[in-house]
Formats: C-alpha cells, structure tokens, sequence
C-alpha cells in the first residue's frame, strides 16, 4: 500500500508543476555584424541599402595589396598557339606593334611610338621560345603609363595552290603604374564581329607580378584546330603581393 501512495503522490506533483506558468529566457544579445557581401534586405528594408561594407574591404585589400612602392623591371610577351596541320598561328613582329609609351625612368621623363624608340631608351628586344617577342626594360620606374596594339592572324593553306585564306584577331592592351604606393592597372581586349570584347587575366602574384591575356578565335572555314595567342606583362614589384 505505501508504494502505491507513493506513486500517486508523485503524479500530483508532476501535475501541479505543469501548470506553473512559463518563464521564458531572455535572448543573449547578438553581436553587431559587419554587413559584407549582404544581398538580402533587413527588416523593415524595400531592398539592401548595403551590400559591401567598404571601410572593411578597403582595409582587407590594402592589407593584401598594399600598392607597389616601385617597380624595376617591364616585360612584354606575346606568343602564339602551336600550329594544328595545315593551319597556324601568326602575330605582328615587335617592330610592328603599334607603341604608346609615357613613363619616368631614373628620374627623367620619357615617351615613345615604337619599338625602335624604346630601344634608343635602353629597352631591349626579346624571343621567347615558341613562337614568341616582345621586349623589357630593367630601370628603377617611377610610373609608366603603356599601351600595345598588336594582332594575330589565323592562317590556313585553302587549296592546292597553297594559297592562305586568313582570319585576324586584334589585340590592345595597357599597362598603368601612377607610382609610388599605387596599384598596377591592367586591360586587354580584342574586336569580334565589329564588337569590342575585354579579355580574362590569368594573373600570379609574388615579386614577379605576372598578368597574362589570351585570346582564341576560329580558322578560316571551319577548319579544325586553336587559333590564338596570349600577350603577356610582368612587373618586378616592391613589395611583392601575397
């Protein structure tokens, strides 16, 4: 008998206790957040008012590239697809690059049109094996501001006369350093169907800034194979980016 009063004494309890009114826990505060990358719009909002907080971006870019505090070598590539059978691959030799050059070297100002030009100003003529040219200057810059207009021809012998039926892809890139502290800026494009169209960087950071642009196209009549060719620059930066 006294396990069974036990028992039901122990039920009541358990039956009062339910209907002991609720107590809800306060919510811990949240912890203001930064608002990067936000896309979706807060309450009370028709639509985000901001999607990047930029006081935080600028600090984590500058922190990762502070700007270069000088640059001391200049190099330009260009080179070209390997050839597939009867079809290749053709660029504009150095000499024929259209040139705009504006830059300050060791303290003096200098400009240039053309590849004979920079060499007069200490540039030199370069070959890169396959295929490849282009020149580089070693100087302590203090800003250069460069533009190269160059192109590639996409060739292949149409018949047996061995005629070469071609097609072209045109090519502007330019290259600004403003100077000390500052990034360099980079942009290539190329012109399809009277369109003008930006080209990808592929890009390597370290001491050797390297910033490659390449650009495919198709061979006359629908032949098989890859037309195109990249133009590369490479700046020797202090201090390198990570």
């Amino acid at each position: 008998m006294r396990p069974m009063r036990t028992l039901l004494l122990l039920l009541l309890g358990v039956a009062a206790c339910s209907r002991l009114p609720f107590v809800e826990r306060a919510a811990a505060p949240e912890e203001p957040q930064s608002d990067i990358a936000r896309t979706v719009p807060k309450e009370g909002e028709d639509e985000a008012t901001q999607v990047f907080d930029e006081k935080t971006r600028q600090a984590a870019l500058a922190k990762r590239f502070p700007g270069s505090r000088a640059v001391d070598l200049v190099r330009v590539l260009q080179w070209t697809e390997e050839r597939t059978g009867a079809c290749w691959t053709e660029a504009r030799p150095p000499w024929e690059m259209r040139i705009e050059a504006r830059y300050e070297a060791g303290g003096k100002e200098n400009s240039a049109a053309s590849l004979e030009d920079l060499k007069k100003q200490g540039w030199l003529a370069l070959y890169r094996t396959p295929n490849g040219s282009g020149f580089e200057r070693r100087a302590s810059f203090g800003a250069i501001d460069l533009t190269v207009a160059t192109e590639y021809a996409c060739r292949c012998i149409a018949d047996l006369s061995g005629k070469a039926a071609e097609t072209k892809l045109p090519i502007r890139l330019r290259m600004r350093w403003q100077g000390k502290g500052k990034m360099p800026e980079l942009s290539a494009s190329t012109v399809r169907n009277g369109k003008k169209e930006g080209l990808k960087v592929a890009f390597a950071p370290g001491h050797l800034l390297a910033y490659e642009f390449a650009v495919t196209g198709s061979f006359p009549a629908g032949r098989a194979g890859k037309c195109g060719g990249t133009i590369a620059v490479s700046l020797l930066s202090d201090p390198p980016m990570q």
